[in-house]
C-alpha cells in the first residue's frame, strides 16, 4: 500500500469534487474499486467594489463632483446581506443628491448603501453628487461587507487634491480720528493663510495717494515693498502663517484719504470677504472767524465791504479762498494780514446780509449775518411810443436806469394812460408794453410804480394818437309802416375789434343821441315811417372815432286794413246811422283815414275817420241797399274796399238790431286820395222793432231772449210806436239836413 498527499489552495467557491482513478498494466481483480472521489463545499463569495470620481485634474472650491461606486458578484454563489459604507467628509464635501440601482437604498446621513442579496454576475451602482467646500487632499473610501467570506477586495478609495487657498488681508491705521495736515500715520497690513494649502505668488497692491500722503518708509516681514508701484511681493505663505507690512506716511492733502490694500495669489483664493481692506482717514482744518464792515447805500450803488479773517486765537489769517456776499460769489479772494476788500453792488433793500468765507485746504469755512442799511434807489424813465390811431395796438418801449445810468432789471407795475400793467419785467433795463390806443391825444402819462427796491417815477410824453376808423354792420328786422323794429348796429375798428363808445347815430334821417356801444353792439328801437327797400344808417363819430355811413337793404312794407260797416235794422223809408270802422289787422283803429262811401251806386263823398277810426253817416234806408266803402291807401296802409248789402225792414215795428256784414274786401295799393273831410254828425236814431222779418245778407239775426212777459212787451211796443209817430216829422227834417251836409247841397 502506498499513500499520496496533495496540498492545494481553494481558488473558487461552491461544491468542489476531486476524483482519484487507479490503473495498472495488469488486470485489477477488484474492478469495482478502481476510483474514489471526495466532495467539499466552499461558501466564500467573490464580490468586487470599485469607486471612481469625475473630479478634474485641478478641482476647485465650489466644484461639483460625482462619485460612482460599482459592486459586482463574480460568482459562483449569491452574496447575501451586501452592505457598502461610504462616509462623506462633511468638512470638505457637501452632499447634493444620489442615484442607486433598483432594490438598493442609500442613506447619506449614515453613509450606508444597503444592497441586500447579489446573485452571481449581478452588478449594481451608486452615484453620489457632492460640492467641494474644503481645501487640500480629499480622500473618500467605500467599504463592502457580506455574510459570506469575500475573497475579492473589501474597499475602494478615490483621492483628489484642491489646490485653492484661503488668504485674508487686514489693513489698519494707528488713528481713526481726524488728523491735521502734517501729522504722521502708520498703516499696518496683515496677510494670513487660513487654509491647509500653501499659497504661492502672494502679492499685495497698496498705492499711496501722493496728492494727500507723503511716503516716509516701510517695513515688510516677508518679501519687499516698492512705494513707487505700491506692490508688496511676499512669495509663499505656508498654512496658518502670516506676513506683515508697515508703511509710514505724512498727511499733506485735504478732506480725507481712502487707502486700499488688495491681495493676489497664484491659486484661487476662496476668501471672498477679505481679499481687500480699506482704511479711510478724515483730515481736519483750522477754524476761523470773520467780521465785516459795510457802508450804507441805496439800490444800484456799489460799496466796498471790508472782510477781517482771524484764527481761533485771534491771529490774522493770510490765505486765498472764495467768499460769498449775500449770494454773490467772489473767487480767489486774497487775505493779507487777515484783510480783504470786495466791491458789492446793492440790488435789494435790506437791513442785513450774509457773508461767508468758503474755506480751503487749510481752513474751514465760516459765515455770519451782519447788519446793513440798504435803501431804495432812484430811477429814471425814458419812453418811446409809436404813432397810431384809436384801436391800434402800439409798442411802448420803457427804458429804466438807476441814478448812475445803469440799466435796472426788476419787476414792477406800470401805468400807461391810466391803464395798469402788473408785474412788468425789465430786462437789461428795457420793457415793451402792448398798448391799445383808446383816445386821440397828443400826450400820454406813463408811470413806473416802483417796488420794494426802487422808488416810483413817471412823466408825460408826446404822442401822435389820431382818430380811428370804424366799420359798421347793421341788422334790421322786417316790418310794416308804423311798426317799431330793433336795428342792431355792430361797430368794429379797422382791426376787427369791437368798439365800445358812445356817439350819435342816424337811422333813416332820425337822430339818436348818446347811443352806447357795448362790446361793439348797440340796439335802436326804430319806428318805420315809410315802405322802403333800403335805409341809410350813420355813425356820427366822436372825439376818438371817425364817422361812417352805410345804406342797407330793408323790407319795410305797408299794412293791410279791414273795414267794418254796421247799419242798424231800420224800417224802409226811415233814416239809419251807418258806422264805418277802419282797423289794421291787429284790430287797432286807424284815425284820419280818408275813405270814399258809395250808397246804392251813388257817391256820398270822401270822409276822414275820427280818433276811433270811425265815420258815422245818416243814410236813407230802402228795401234793398248796397254800401261800398273804398280806402285808397296812403304812405302807411295798403288800399282796400268793402261792399255791404242789407235790406230795409218792411214791418211797421222798428228795432235797433245791428245787422251783420258781408265782407268782400279787395286790398290793393292806391296813392290816390281826396283830402275831403266831413262834419262828423252823430245823428244816431235807434229804433226798436220786435219784428225781425227785415233780414240782412250775410248775417243771421235772432231775437234775444229777455225773460219779459208777452203783455209787458206789447204795452212797451205801443208806447214806443207812439213816440215814433210823434217824432216822425222831426226825424225827416233831421235826415234832410244831414244829407244836405253830407252831399254838399
Amino acid at each position: 500500500m502506498v499513500t499520496l498527499k496533495i496540498e492545494v489552495i481553494i481558488a473558487s467557491s461552491g461544491t468542489i469534487e476531486n476524483i482519484a482513478n487507479v490503473t495498472a498494466n495488469e488486470v485489477i481483480l477488484n474492478g469495482s474499486n478502481t476510483n474514489t472521489s471526495t466532495t467539499i463545499y466552499v461558501g466564500d463569495v467573490n464580490v468586487s467594489i470599485i469607486k471612481v470620481s469625475n473630479a478634474s485634474a485641478n478641482p476647485h472650491y465650489g466644484d461639483h463632483v460625482k462619485y460612482t461606486i460599482t459592486v459586482e458578484n463574480h460568482g459562483p454563489i449569491n452574496g447575501t446581506n451586501v452592505i457598502v459604507t461610504d462616509y462623506i467628509d462633511t468638512t470638505k464635501l457637501h452632499y447634493i443628491n444620489h442615484t442607486a440601482s433598483n432594490s438598493t437604498t442609500y442613506d447619506n446621513n449614515t453613509g450606508i448603501w444597503n444592497i441586500g442579496n447579489l446573485t452571481p454576475n449581478q452588478l449594481v451602482t451608486l452615484t453620489i453628487e457632492v460640492e467641494i467646500i474644503g481645501l487640500g487632499n480629499i480622500t473618500n473610501t467605500a467599504n463592502i461587507t457580506t455574510n459570506e467570506t469575500n475573497v475579492n477586495n473589501q474597499s475602494s478609495t478615490n483621492k483628489f487634491t484642491v489646490s485653492d487657498v484661503n488668504i485674508s488681508i487686514i489693513k489698519i491705521a494707528n488713528t481713526t480720528a481726524k488728523v491735521n495736515i502734517g501729522d504722521n500715520i502708520t498703516y499696518t497690513i496683515n496677510v494670513t493663510n487660513n487654509g491647509p494649502t500653501t499659497a504661492t505668488g502672494v502679492n499685495v497692491t497698496d498705492i499711496i495717494d501722493s496728492n494727500k500722503l507723503q511716503y516716509l518708509n516701510s517695513s515688510p516681514s516677508n518679501g519687499a515693498y516698492d512705494e513707487s508701484t505700491g506692490i508688496w511681493t511676499i512669495g509663499n505663505i505656508l498654512p496658518e502663517q502670516s506676513a506683515i507690512l508697515t508703511i509710514n506716511v505724512t498727511v499733506i492733502g485735504t478732506s480725507s484719504v481712502t487707502n486700499t490694500a488688495n491681495v493676489t495669489t497664484n491659486q484661487t483664493n476662496i476668501n471672498t470677504t477679505n481679499r481687500s481692506s480699506t482704511v479711510v482717514i478724515n483730515f481736519t482744518k483750522k477754524d476761523v472767524n470773520i467780521s465785516v464792515n459795510v457802508p450804507d447805500g441805496k439800490v444800484g450803488d456799489t460799496v466796498n465791504i471790508t472782510l477781517n479773517l482771524t484764527d481761533e486765537h485771534g491771529n490774522p489769517v493770510n490765505t486765498i479762498a472764495n467768499v460769498i456776499v449775500d449770494g454773490v460769489n467772489y473767487t480767489n479772494v486774497e487775505f493779507v494780514d487777515g484783510i480783504a476788500i470786495v466791491s458789492y453792488n446793492i440790488t435789494v433793500v435790506k437791513n442785513n446780509i450774509t457773508v461767508g468765507f468758503m474755506g480751503n485746504d487749510k481752513y474751514n469755512g465760516t459765515e455770519g449775518i451782519f447788519g446793513v442799511n440798504f435803501t431804495k434807489g432812484g430811477v429814471n424813465l425814458n419812453v418811446s411810443i409809436s404813432n397810431g390811431s384809436v384801436g391800434d395796438i402800439v409798442n411802448i418801449t420803457l427804458s429804466l436806469t438807476d441814478e448812475h445810468g445803469n440799466p435796472v432789471n426788476t419787476i414792477a407795475n406800470v401805468t400807461v394812460g391810466g391803464v395798469n400793467y402788473t408785474d412788468v419785467g425789465f430786462v437789461d433795463g428795457v420793457a415793451v408794453i402792448n398798448y391799445t390806443i383808446t383816445g386821440a391825444n397828443d400826450n400820454i402819462t406813463v408811470g413806473f410804480g416802483g417796488n420794494d427796491n426802487y422808488n416810483g417815477t413817471g412823466g408825460t410824453f408826446g404822442v401822435n394818437f389820431t382818430k380811428g376808423g370804424v366799420n359798421l354792420n347793421v341788422s334790421v328786422s322786417n316790418g310794416s309802416v308804423g311798426d317799431t323794429v330793433n336795428i342792431t348796429l355792430s361797430l368794429t375798428d379797422e382791426h376787427g375789434n369791437p368798439v365800445n363808445t358812445t356817439a350819435n347815430v342816424t337811422v333813416g334821417g332820425v337822430n339818436y343821441t348818446g347811443v352806447e356801444f357795448v362790446d361793439g353792439v348797440a340796439v335802436i328801437n326804430y319806428t318805420i315811417t315809410g315802405a322802403n327797400d333800403n335805409i341809410t344808417v350813420g355813425f356820427d363819430g366822436n372825439d376818438n372815432y371817425n364817422h361812417v355811413n352805410k345804406t342797407i337793404d330793408v323790407n319795410f312794407t305797408k299794412k293791410d286794413v279791414n273795414i267794418d260797416i254796421n247799419v242798424p235794422n231800420t224800417k224802409v223809408g226811415h233814416n239809419a246811422t251807418a258806422t264805418i270802422t277802419v282797423k289794421d289787422l291787429n284790430g287797432n283803429s286807424i284815425p284820419n283815414a280818408l275813405i270814399k262811401v258809395v250808397l246804392n251806386g251813388k257817391s256820398l263823398g270822401n270822409f276822414i275817420t275820427d280818433k276811433n277810426g270811425q265815420v258815422h253817416l245818416v243814410i236813407p234806408v230802402s228795401k234793398n241797399n248796397t254800401i261800398e266803402v273804398i280806402f285808397d291807401g296812403d304812405y302807411q296802409y295798403n288800399s282796400t274796399k268793402k261792399l255791404f248789402e242789407f235790406e230795409g225792414n218792411s214791418s211797421t215795428n222798428n228795432t235797433n238790431n245791428t245787422n251783420g256784414t258781408n265782407n268782400s274786401s279787395n286790398n290793393h295799393t292806391n296813392n290816390n286820395s281826396d283830402n275831403n273831410s266831413n262834419n262828423d254828425n252823430n245823428n244816431n236814431n235807434n229804433h226798436t222793432n220786435n219784428n225781425n222779418s227785415n233780414g240782412f245778407r250775410g248775417s243771421n239775426i235772432n231775437m234775444k231772449k229777455t225773460g219779459v212777459s208777452l203783455i209787458d212787451i206789447i204795452l212797451l211796443i205801443l208806447c214806443i210806436f207812439g213816440l215814433i209817430s210823434a217824432n216822425k216829422l222831426r226825424t225827416r227834417n233831421n235826415f234832410k239836413n244831414s244829407n244836405n251836409n253830407i252831399m254838399g247841397k
